[in-house]
This record gives C-alpha cells, structure tokens and sequence, in this order.
C-alpha cells in the first residue's frame, strides 16, 4: 500500500484551512507519506493509519508549521521534538522528513514503553517524559487521527492520485480548501451581537477545534460549549 500525497494534503486541509504557511504543506504531505510507507507504527491498517496520526501530533504541536519552535528553543519543528533528539535542529527546520523520522522513532518508542496501557494512551512517554503523565494529551491526539480517517476515507488503491513518490494533485486540495471555506460561512464571529437564532454562541477559535475531552469522552467541540456552556479548554 502507498499513501497518495494529495490525501495527506487533504487531512492538513482540513485541521488548518487558512494557515499562512499552506504553501509548505505538499512538502510536508511528502515527508508525512515516505515515513508512513517506511516506518508503520501499527500493524492493521498500518500505514494510513501512521500518516493519519503525525498529522494529528503535528496539527498539536506546532499547527503543522514545519519552522515552529517553542518560546524557548529547546523544541523544534512539527512534531516539537526535543533538540537533544537531534543531530542538527536546523536540518529538521529546513526538511521535514528529517523532522518526521526523528518523531516517528520517539512515538515508537513511546508505544514500546507505554504498551500496558491502552492504544489510546501509548502517546504519553512523548508528550511528557513518562507513561503516568500526559495520558489526556495522549488521547486527544489519538482520537483526533482516528477521526480524520474516518472523515477522510483513505482513497481506493484504482482511484489514481500521486503517492509518496509523486507530485500531489494540487487541484483535489484546493477543492477541499474551498469547501472547508464554504463550511465556515454562517459562523458568527467572537463578539457577535447579532447573531442568528439557533446559531452556536461560540468563538472561531474554539469552534476550530475538532473536539473536547467532555465528561462523556471525546465530543464535538461546539457540543460541548453548547452542552455545558464552556470552550474546548
């Protein structure tokens, strides 16, 4: 199985339509799709699967800005991998395959250390250093992969589209971008007086959020500011 590039541009689309650096996001599908294809983190399904998870750890992290770093500088890239996992940092700024493969070995290694707990939690060793810690983060992120699969169906093996090892379709992105777009159309804005009846009273920024860990798991983030009457976080 390969992991057609312009799907994974499809995933990054959808968490962050209007980023500033969207020009970057082929090159950052490439390098998302070669280490799914080289490295699987799962058996079943194992390669959509890994693609659709550094998508999710990367949206968290830095917003799948490939150049992000932390406010101190000790954490850098997409996935905010710590320096010391890293020959040359600026490499890992520069190309995001390198910053990729370096996370991909961390989350492994975390699923090796964490693999008592449930799936969900096996992400906490790279969020916080331990497997006791950082479980709820763990989740968020695991649930979040798993929601871009099934909202974003992987593409059938005859249904054409390049793959790690081709160009994407440009052209399939842009029409996912329109449409998420045309989906925000209708949203009131933070401080909206005249807002239409039935219309969730909630922010941009926390509507764009996929979901919240809600007392009743994992829900839409605008049930629940609707339900009970707070932002995701």
């Amino acid at each position: 199985m390969s992991v057609p590039v312009h799907w994974v541009v499809g995933l990054m689309v959808a968490l962050e339509p209007s980023a500033p650096w969207r020009a970057t996001f082929e090159k950052t599908a490439e390098a998302i799709a070669r280490v799914a294809e080289s490295e699987p983190l799962f058996d079943d399904r194992g390669e959509k699967r890994t693609a659709a998870l550094l998508v999710a750890v990367a949206w968290y992290e830095s917003r799948l800005k490939p150049t992000a770093k932390s406010k101190d500088g000790q954490f850098v890239c997409l996935y905010q991998v710590d320096k010391r996992h890293l020959p040359d940092p600026q490499k890992a700024l520069d190309d995001p395959e390198v910053c990729t493969h370096a996370a991909i070995k961390i989350i492994r290694a975390s699923f090796q250390q964490c693999a008592k707990s449930p799936l969900d939690d096996r992400l906490a060793q790279f969020m916080s250093g331990t497997c006791d810690k950082g479980v709820n983060d763990s989740r968020y992120r695991m649930f979040l992969g798993g929601k871009l699969l099934r909202e974003h169906p992987f593409p059938n093996s005859g249904a054409g589209g390049g793959t790690a090892r081709a160009r994407c379709r440009t052209a399939r992105a842009r029409r996912q971008f329109r449409g998420a777009q045309e989906s925000w159309k209708g949203v009131p804005k933070a401080g909206q007086t005249d807002v239409p009846k039935g219309a969730p009273r909630v922010s941009r920024t926390t509507l764009r959020r996929p979901f919240a860990w809600s007392a009743k798991g994992p829900r839409p983030c605008w049930a629940v500011a609707a339900s009970e009457g707070r932002g995701c976080w």
